[in-house]
């Protein structure tokens, strides 16, 4: 479980709303997140509500550590402790599917970028969560979009735009000029890469230059 808790984290976060200006409350979130678990996995009304329940608790206490020194191991707590909530709520076969649904969210995406942005802009520890943050709201909102009818070139143009500028936000001026730099060299070389005529860039695959 050494790097699993950003997966658990990402996963359970993986239905908030994207493109509302007002931020959802805790209660809002958790209820929201019970929701989805129920149709995910097809939760009894007991499970829900404990569901929810183990949601707010882990939301308040990520919530409590931002801004706070030494978070990165009180984050992880949190979200093991979450993980071990739900161990004791769901059953043996959603378990097992809870697990494979995990590795597929957003947080697979933030986690291996948070990483590599660590090292290359020698990120602080109060960055990493916030950067962490920035790629999996974008990788949500982006998941989101491809299950939508709306003008999804127009919409993903925003989310890209609304993600540069929360990583403007977290990162120091010398910071975001290095990042604005990898991401035109790696966008150029994932344009190069393409195989002319064979592949189609689709309507949800992201291309900030980050892979």
């Amino acid at each position: 479980m050494k790097n699993l808790f950003l997966f658990i984290l990402g996963f359970a976060l993986f239905t908030q709303a994207f493109a509302q200006k007002k931020e959802q409350s805790p209660e809002e979130r958790a209820e929201k997140q019970a929701k989805h678990f129920k149709k995910q996995f097809e939760l009894t009304d007991e499970q829900v509500a404990k569901v929810k329940e183990a949601n707010l608790v882990r939301i308040n206490k990520i919530n409590a550590l931002r801004g706070q020194k030494g978070k990165r191991n009180d984050l992880k707590a949190a979200i093991t402790e979450y993980e071990t909530s739900l161990k004791g709520i769901l059953t043996a076969e959603q378990l097992k599917k809870y697990e494979t649904k995990k590795e597929e969210a957003p947080a697979r995406h933030a986690e291996n970028r948070t990483k590599r942005l660590e090292k290359e802009l020698t990120l602080t520890e109060d960055q990493v969560p916030q950067v962490h943050e920035a790629l999996e709201t974008r990788a949500e909102k982006l998941m989101e979009l491809q299950a939508s009818t709306e003008d999804k070139k127009g919409k993903k143009k925003q989310i890209i735009d609304e993600f540069e500028a929360d990583m403007k936000t977290a990162l120091k001026p010398d910071q975001f000029a290095k990042y604005q730099a990898m991401r035109t060299k790696n966008k150029g070389k994932k344009g190069k890469g393409k195989q002319k005529g064979k592949e189609k860039e689709s309507d949800d695959e992201e291309t900030d230059g980050l892979d």
